[in-house]
Formats: C-alpha cells, structure tokens, sequence
C-alpha cells in the first residue's frame, strides 16, 4: 500500500468520528442513525448509479478515478462513501448554522460542497490519489474540473434536501415531502439523454438548471423551518473541518510542492467564517476580492459572502427576488452554453488551420497559432499537447516539457502527454521522474506497451506494430540493446511482417554491426524478393 493514502484515510477517520459524535450528543437519536444509514445508503447508490449510467447512457469513461482503493462495496470504493459522509454532514450542520429555514439550509450546504470539494480535490489530483478523466475546462480552478465542483454541489439536492424534507419536523405531516425522493433518480437519469439538447442546451444540463433554480425559488420563499442541532459540542464539527483544510494544505505544501494551490481551501474557508461569524465573512469577503486583483483563483472566496447577503435580501423581498433569481438562472444558462457552443467551433476552426500549417512544413506558423489557442483556451489539452509535440520534433524539450504539464494537468487521463514526458525525462536523463509519469500514464492505459517500457516493467511483443513502436521508442532514448532485443523477436516472431526488416538492418548499421545486417537483408530478400529498399541496401552491404 502507498502510505501517501493513509494521510488521506487517517484523517477521514478522525473526522468520521467527531461528527458521529456531534450527531449523537446533538441532534435526536432517530434522526442521527436515520441520517448517517441514509447516508452510507446513497454513497453506495450513488456510485452505482453513477457506473449503470456511464454503462447504459452516456456511454463515455468514468469521470474519476480513486488509485489503490482500500476497500469496495459494491464496487464503490470506501474512501469515496466516507467522504460523502463526512462533506454532506458537515454542510447540514453549516446550513442549520446560518438559517432556520430549511431550504435555506440546503442552499447553503450545496454551497459549502462545491467549496469543499475545491480544497479536497485539488490535493487528492495533486499528489495523485485519484485522476478525472474530463479536462480542466476552467482554468481558475488551476488543476480541478468544473464538473467536480458541480458533482459535489449536487450531493446538497440528491440526498440532504430529500432527507430533510422528509424528517424535518416542520414537513413531517406533509404528503408532498417523498416526492423529493424522485431528486436523485431525476438527476442521474436526465444523464442518459447527453446526446439530446433543447434550444441548443443538453437536456441533462437543462435538468441541472432546472433543480438549481428551484432550489433557489425554495431558499428565497420556503417558510419551513428546521433546528435539529441541540446541546454543546459545536467544537466537533469546526474542528473537523479544521483537519480537512489542514491535511489538503498540508498535501499541497508538502507533498504535491505547490504552494499555488492553497487558494483552494479559501472559499470553504471563507464558508465557515460567514456561517459562524457574518462581520468576519463580509470581511473576509472583501478581502478575496482585493488579492483576486493579483490572484484569481481568490476571487471564488467572495462568493459565499455575495451568496450570503443575497439569501438575506431575499428572504426580506421574497416574491421579486425569487422571481429575478431564477430569471437570471434561465438567462444564465442560456448564455453559458451558447458561449460554449462559440468557443468550440472557434477553436476547432482555428486548430484546422494550425494543423494545415503543421502538415505543409510551416512550422512557426504552427507553433504561433497554437501558442495563441492555448491562450484564448486555457481549458483544452489539445492546442498543448499539439505545441508540446513540435517542439519534441525540433528538439526544444524544455518547451515540450511545459506544454506537456500543463496538458495533463488539463486532463489528467492523457496517455500520450504521460508518454512525452516521460520520454522527455528519460531522454535528460531523470530515470526516476521519467518512470514516476510513466506510471501516471498507466492508470488510464493500463496496456500501452510503451508506458510500460518507460515504466520499467517486461514488455513482451503482442503483434508486430507495437513492436515496432516500442523498438523506435526505445532507440530514441538510448536504449539500443533493447531496440535490437525487440526487433529480433518481432521477426522471430512475425518474420512476414516487412516493416520489421528495415529498421532491424539500419540499426545494425548505425552500431557498425555489418554482420547482423547482412544477416537481416538475406532473410528480408528471401521473404520479399521484389522489394527495392532491400535490394538497395543488398548492394550497399555487399550481397548477392
């Protein structure tokens, strides 16, 4: 086992079990053991769920990736039930903090979770306790895909806002309150229809909008009011929220070496602050605002003391502030995907030309077109991994280097930018880096036999292609030994496949092994009489 993960596991225990006790000193006993089964229950589900759909649905990969899962049930890895245990008890006893009413609370907690999930998610992709598969589309959140921040937002309306309609006191005697049971099926099942769009926004991000704004209509005029939190013992909860922020700082620091990355713990921060103390939030708020001016990424921590001071207008104008606020939502939603929808045939447009460039020699052309896409589109590992092998072709491998990083940093399953970079390394000589990306690279391609080369581990000849590849790689680092050990299996192995012969014999060539080669050209004229290469360098070698 990587002990890395046991600073994630050790801590995530700890907090399991201030929470648990919270809830027991705190809240009803029903109500704490209905909670924490239910919650177990949907973390389970929801994983499920989340395979049956990519399965059945969508049809694509999953979106993430926990490496070395300690435990499974059903599939879903333990580490990914406890952390939704953790997170959502947290942001019910937040959202209890800063208002009475119910959806109020679930608003604020959906609002803790997808800062949360910031701080959290940006240490575990850093030092490589789990990967996403979608890229990095919003580059103010450095190295987290935007769909992570909204996955955890909307934990706050699959399970916390179906479990308090239906225990909260105030709606126990209410008919209507399972039907926010139908939250989470809604939700995951509107994902079988990704490939259908109305007015040109996919229907399962119509559904995303749809839940939001309703929930933001609820916040702004639901009266129910629920205070299940009774008794001493607020220090648990701030002190496991302590910890967490702690421990991801502590990853970012230390393990991961980027300080760069401590913006994200701001804005779960700066949640807990305006819950706990509305004057410092405010404060706090303002605050992020002014080092956003030399820092974006600080810019998010305003947004709980701006989400605060709206939710308390609100609630004071409750008809006109729904209304505008779920008109603004529709508005917004509209805007963003049509946006989308510009920016990315702007960006297949433009990587046309590049590419044009590229093919007809006009390589600094190239190189300037995709430098200015990477740019104007912070968000695609294309224009990067494009660029980054350009400059591996002309031999600037610091550049490559960069372009690389930073297009598996976008997207964090990208095979080929984990090969480059550990070719790169191995190329400079860096053993151990080269076989750390090598490595990186095998947990989205587990059978790519180049990374497995690079990797350091045996890599037996499947065919003559891969062969060939793993033999043209392995002379382009230096290691001629095995080049030649992996060509002379392929044409033991496959002695009709042609392209073997060729670079069997220039190697043996460019080493002075003169011998070999004659051998080579010999068996490649027997097998294919007529081919000219081969009689051309049967006169060179001197055979008849």
């Amino acid at each position: 086992m990587d002990p890395r993960v046991l600073i994630l596991a050790v801590p995530s225990l700890v907090v399991l079990g201030l929470l648990i006790a919270h809830s027991w000193l705190t809240l009803p006993r029903g109500r704490a053991i209905a909670f924490w089964c239910g919650v177990v229950g949907y973390g389970v589900l929801r994983g499920v769920a989340l395979r049956w759909v990519i399965d059945h649905g969508s049809g694509g990969a999953f979106p993430y990736a926990i490496r070395n899962p300690l435990l499974s049930i059903f599939g879903v890895p333990l580490q990914e039930v406890i952390g939704w245990a953790i997170v959502v008890y947290l942001g019910w006893w937040l959202g209890c903090r800063f208002s009475r009413y119910v959806f109020a609370q679930v608003a604020w907690a959906c609002l803790f979770l997808g800062s949360i999930s910031w701080a959290v998610e940006s240490a575990a992709v850093a030092v490589g306790w789990w990967r996403w598969a979608v890229p990095v589309t919003q580059p103010l959140f450095v190295n987290v895909p935007f769909i992570a921040i909204v996955d955890w937002l909307f934990v706050g309306i699959d399970f916390l806002l179906p479990f308090l309609a239906v225990t909260a006191p105030a709606s126990i005697h209410r008919r209507w309150r399972f039907a926010w049971l139908l939250a989470f099926p809604v939700h995951f099942g509107s994902h079988c229809f990704a490939a259908s769009d109305l007015a040109g926004i996919p229907i399962h991000h119509l559904v995303h909008w749809i839940l939001i704004a309703a929930l933001v209509w609820l916040a702004l005029r639901g009266a129910a009011i629920d205070e299940p939190f009774a008794g001493s013992g607020s220090w648990l909860p701030i002190a496991g929220l302590a910890l967490i922020l702690a421990v991801a700082a502590a990853v970012e620091l230390v393990l991961a070496r980027r300080p760069g990355l401590l913006p994200s713990i701001a804005p779960a921060l700066a949640m807990a602050t305006q819950t706990l103390s509305p004057t410092i939030g405010y404060v706090t708020g303002a605050l992020a605002l002014a080092l956003g001016l030399l820092l974006p990424a600080c810019f998010v921590a305003a947004i709980p003391a701006a989400a605060s001071a709206v939710l308390t207008w609100g609630r004071k104008r409750r008809r006109w502030a729904s209304i505008v606020a779920v008109a603004l939502l529709a508005v917004a939603a509209y805007e963003v995907h049509s946006v989308g929808a510009r920016a990315e045939d702007a960006l297949k447009r433009r990587l046309d030309i590049a590419l044009a460039a590229r093919d007809r020699g006009d390589l600094d052309a190239a190189t300037r077109e995709l430098a200015a896409l990477a740019s104007d589109f912070p968000g695609s590992h294309v224009p990067l991994v494009l660029l980054g092998e350009i400059d591996y072709r002309t031999d600037r491998l610091a550049a490559a280097r960069r372009s690389f990083l930073r297009a598996a940093e976008i997207k964090q399953d990208d095979a080929r930018s984990y090969r480059y970079l550990a070719v790169i390394e191995r190329r400079l000589g860096r053993m151990e880096s080269s076989a750390r990306f090598a490595g990186l690279g095998l947990t989205s391609a587990s059978a790519d036999p180049e990374l497995l080369y690079l990797s350091g581990r045996a890599a037996e000849p499947q065919d003559a292609a891969t062969t060939l590849a793993v033999a043209s790689l392995a002379y382009e680092v230096g290691d001629t030994l095995t080049a030649e050990t992996m060509l002379d299996r392929g044409l033991s192995s496959w002695p009709g496949e042609r392209a073997l012969y060729p670079s069997r014999a220039k190697l043996a060539l460019q080493r002075g092994d003169a011998a070999t080669a004659r051998r080579v050209v010999i068996a490649w004229r027997e097998r294919f009489p007529q081919d000219a290469e081969a009689r051309q360098l049967s006169r060179v070698l001197g055979v008849n």
